[in-house]
């Protein structure tokens, strides 16, 4: 019989920067709903001050398969990129612009 191997972990990182409340909570959705086992997603907060994404960010990091990280002084995405690629732990990096959404299969392990 044929060894499963364990499947891959996956990390997701998306820079936020004060992006629409909706559009960021459809994403932070979409990754929270994939089919693969092993995901974790990576939210790096680029020094958002619009209304309703400090909560969305605060609810998101109560799940275990989120880290959201809070640069303490704006830098734009490429340096909240590298502070997300710094975090990563998986074997796989996937970025995730903060107002895209995956297809529910998107990554599939």
């Amino acid at each position: 019989m044929k060894e499963r191997l364990i499947d891959p972990l996956v990390s997701v990182i998306t820079p936020v920067f004060d992006p629409d409340p909706a559009h960021l909570a459809a994403c932070l959705e979409s990754v929270e709903l994939q089919t693969a086992n092993r995901v974790e997603h990576i939210i790096v907060d680029d020094g958002s001050t619009r209304d309703g994404v400090a909560e969305l960010l605060r609810r998101s990091a109560d799940r275990s398969s989120n880290i959201v990280l809070r640069r303490a002084t704006q830098g734009g995405i490429v340096a909240a990129s590298n502070d997300g690629l710094a975090a990563a732990t998986g074997e796989f990096v996937a970025f995730l612009d903060h107002d895209d959404v995956l297809r529910r299969d998107a990554i599939a392990t």
